[in-house]
């Protein structure tokens, strides 16, 4: 009789455990709190492009748990309206 209320609270010290995880990342995400990336190594991938002066004011969030959108403010080069199209889709890669 005396074990009863021992595994009940194993049981729910164990379901806590366990939920803990997935309440923290749900609150992250309605949050939309920034994304677990490496930042430095974004940057300095984008900066190494050809083209690329700067890239500053770099921000991310989490949508939902798969979606992560990223923003940044990217200095460029003098060029063309019609070149910029393909240095911007080489940074969305």
């Amino acid at each position: 009789m005396g074990q009863i209320p021992v595994v009940t609270i194993l049981i729910a010290l164990f379901i806590s455990k366990e939920t803990f995880s997935i309440v923290q990342k749900t609150v992250g995400i309605l949050m939309e709190s920034s994304a677990p990336l490496d930042y430095e190594a974004i940057k300095s991938d984008i900066e190494a492009m050809g083209k690329v002066r700067n890239i500053h004011l770099v921000h991310s969030w989490m949508a939902n748990e798969n979606t992560i959108h990223f923003e940044a403010h990217v200095d460029l080069e003098y060029m063309l309206l019609s070149e910029i199209q393909a240095v911007r889709r080489s940074i969305e890669k």
